[in-house]
């Protein structure tokens, strides 16, 4: 797809298949958000770019920062257009505004298998981001940013590098361009010279060029480099504001009980024995929480313990014990489910065909997410507005149930969005804003701040599904892979996510529930996947790289079982299960270099491959293990994510989602008795420790022509090659998972 395509998809133009789709509303351009906020001197280029009075190039990034690196990797692709030195970028986060759609999230949920470049497929991932357009969803998530960003922001800063070529052009009084020189914020032409700021005021105003040409890959001077992440001084120096940090004058704090259960509600709260405690203002009681207020978090943290609460019993309480039983049961039952991939007919070559069958089951249990900052935000409600501080995955989401909350029209509440302390999928959701919300309506004119506990935040998350999958393979004769069938049971994540925070559900499919199976490139001729959704009381969401996180350990672990059954080397079957899949096979064989892979003989280390949001990774985990006492030694990693925009930030995100998985994979699940999570803190729910953590090593190609996601691209194929070490070393087959339960002590 051409860079001006996809640009005037988000700007001025409406292509291909959804040419006919709302073409009017379609081919509007995106407001400038930031011409509502520029102070005296300031001028704004385009919605991603201001230039204020004393020279200074500010890049609204629209991404929410939460430790990825997000603020400097878009930055830089304005910035190689504009150019700019790296030293001169300033960048912060607009306020949250559908004038920032994440238009190319959305095109992951098309139902095409992503490695189909047809021009139906094309078409209809076109009608998506037209759709993403109308929708205005400012989202951080699905490792779409840099995918998104790529050329509306590039264009973007060419379209002012333009302007500003432009308007110096006209008064050094000349008819070209040619020959102007962009150096120091300034415009050149021989010993003449005007900064930006002089010339942005009457740049801004001039008509938009017909043609804007991207800088070419030859000249890129910021765009592939490591250069210095801008979030990282304000860091370390303790300036950087998180949601957390949020301190305004005459706020007030409240510390927040929700009800144990999932569907329970409020019954009976006795505050007389509270009242007379130092700073504490008022006992707030919603339908599913209760809040004390005070004057410092402190103190309303000790009343909020002192409280007697009594809440209704749950309706429906789920038990992890018997509830993967309901599981099999669904999973063993004649009635088919929704079936995302039917290639061929898998199930009649498994039944009648000649050879070997593999079959296995695998189970997962929830998961939850534990951001490093819990849960928290900042409402004031105005009886002109309100105004909303909070780390947010999704700002607009934000307005809308915020507004809807209050009675408010939407152009009258703003959200400010601040650093967020990890994020994982778990600040795509918009409770803590509607609960604060709530509380603050009932303080008009005074900021309200909410923090969650640790407690609070790990048995109030919307958790990563449980699930169990049965998969089978056929082996044919003459040893090809003739067959793959895959079932699976498990709650549907995206359909309730929207229903949530969007404010409607979507119909089957849940595009999660297919993730790391059916999209896989792997060439069975006779390929099967299908899905029986389940529903309970336990709220579900996105955690980070959602279904791919267990669809990943389904399918590679049944590989690796076939390849010690068959005595074949995983990795040169995986070539040979990839052919006429180029990138997929670079990034197998480059692991298998980097890590000087010895194929049978291996006896203490295991691979997988995955692809998951448009991207590739292969991965190689060596552990040592006496007795039941195991330790993951070292993890190499190859990666492909198209045009590396800047290396040293996918590097630490692969190093960082590797840490995420091996966390889960060794340790973590959440249980449910009686409808409440166990689980409390990380005495129960545990990370892994520097000291557990193993040696990470990991190389980035740049083979493949698309750009993909990074973000959570580490997390699939490191939890199969663990167990494919395992198996190796010890002989036990991991089905189930964390592998505590299996009796391993890390």
């Amino acid at each position: 797809m051409g860079t001006r395509r996809r640009f005037l998809i988000g700007s001025a133009a409406v292509v291909g298949g959804a040419a006919v789709f709302g073409y009017v509303a379609a081919t509007r351009p995106l407001p400038n958000p930031l011409l509502d906020h520029l102070e005296a001197g300031e001028a704004s280029l385009d919605r991603f770019v201001k230039i204020t009075a004393d020279n200074q190039v500010w890049i609204a990034v629209p991404r929410a920062e939460m430790g990825q690196g997000v603020q400097g990797s878009l930055a830089q692709l304005v910035a190689e257009e504009l150019g700019l030195d790296w030293q001169d970028v300033h960048v912060f986060h607009p306020p949250g505004d559908a004038a920032y759609p994440n238009i190319e999230g959305l095109t992951d949920g098309v139902p095409f298998k992503p490695f189909d470049r047809g021009f139906v497929a094309e078409s209809v991932r076109d009608v998506a981001r037209v759709a993403g357009k109308f929708l205005g969803l400012q989202m951080t998530g699905g490792s779409s940013s840099v995918r998104d960003a790529w050329e509306p922001m590039r264009m973007s800063g060419a379209l002012a590098r333009e302007l500003l070529l432009a308007e110096a052009a006209a008064r050094f009084g000349v008819d070209t361009t040619d020959g102007l020189v962009i150096k120091d914020r300034q415009v050149f032409n021989g010993q003449r010279s005007f900064t930006f700021a002089e010339l942005a005021p009457a740049a801004a105003l001039r008509p938009i060029p017909s043609d804007i040409n991207l800088t070419p890959k030859s000249n890129w001077k910021i765009i592939g480099q490591s250069v210095p992440r801008p979030d990282i001084p304000p860091k370390v120096d303790g300036t950087a504001e998180f949601g957390i940090d949020v301190e305004l004058p005459d706020m007030l704090h409240a510390a927040v009980a929700n009800a144990p259960a999932f569907g329970s509600i409020l019954k009976l709260v006795d505050a007389t024995t509270i009242q007379s405690m130092p700073g504490v203002v008022r006992v707030v009681e919603l339908e599913n929480a209760v809040a004390v207020v005070a004057q410092s978090y402190w103190q309303a943290k000790k009343a909020l313990a002192a409280l007697d609460i009594t809440w209704t019993a749950a309706p429906a309480p789920v038990n992890s014990d018997t509830m993967f039983d309901d599981y099999q049961r669904l999973l063993d039952s004649a009635e088919e489910g929704y079936v995302f991939r039917n290639d061929g007919d898998a199930q009649t070559a498994l039944a009648e065909g000649q050879g070997d069958v593999f079959e296995a089951t695998y189970k997962v249990p929830y998961l939850a997410h534990t951001c490093m900052e819990p849960q928290s935000c900042t409402v004031l409600v105005e009886e002109s507005g309100a105004r909303v501080w909070m780390g947010a995955q999704i700002p607009t989401s934000i307005k809308t149930m915020v507004a809807n909350t209050l009675g408010l029209d939407e152009k009258n509440v703003e959200v400010n969005v601040t650093l967020l302390g990890g994020g994982f999928g778990r600040r795509l959701e918009a409770d803590i804003a509607i609960q604060t919300a709530q509380i603050a309506r009932e303080f008009k004119g005074r900021p309200i701040k909410v923090v969650w506990s640790r407690e609070e935040d790990t048995t109030h998350d919307f958790y990563r599904p449980a699930a169990l999958g049965r998969l089978r393979a056929h082996i044919a004769s003459d040893g090809s892979f003739d067959a793959l069938d895959i079932r699976v049971v498990s709650q549907k994540i995206f359909s309730d996510f929207a229903l949530r925070n969007i404010g409607f559900g979507l119909p089957d499919p849940d595009v999660t529930a297919g993730q790391g199976l059916s999209d896989q490139a792997y060439g069975f001729p006779n390929y099967r996947m299908e899905h029986r959704p389940v529903s309970n009381a336990i709220p579900v969401g996105n955690w980070r790289s959602v279904g791919h996180s267990f669809g990943a350990f389904f399918l590679e672990s049944l590989l690796d079982e076939i390849a010690v059954a068959k005595n074949l080397d995983p990795v040169a079957m995986r070539m040979d299960l990839l052919k006429g899949h180029p990138v997929a096979q670079g990034v197998v064989e480059e692991v298998a270099r980097l890590a000087d892979w010895q194929g049978t003989e291996e006896t203490k280390r295991g691979f997988a491959y995955h692809w998951c949001f448009a991207s590739f990774s292969a991965q190689i985990v060596e552990i040592d293990v006496e007795g039941d006492a195991l330790k993951v030694k070292k993890v190499w990693c190859a990666a492909d994510a198209g045009p590396a925009v800047n290396p040293s930030t996918i590097r630490a995100q692969l190093e960082s989602s590797i840490a995420y998985a091996l966390s889960s994979a060794l340790f973590q699940e959440i249980t449910v008795k009686d409808g409440a999570v166990q689980q409390t803190n990380f005495h129960d729910f545990d990370a892994i420790r520097i000291f557990q953590n193993p040696d990470i090593e990991v190389s980035i190609l740049e083979n493949s022509p698309d750009i993909g996601g990074v973000g959570e691209l580490g997390v699939p194929a490191v939890i199969p090659a663990l167990m494919a070490a395992i198996a190796r070393a010890t002989g036990r087959r991991i089905r189930e998972l964390p592998i505590t339960k299996a009796g391993f002590v890390v």
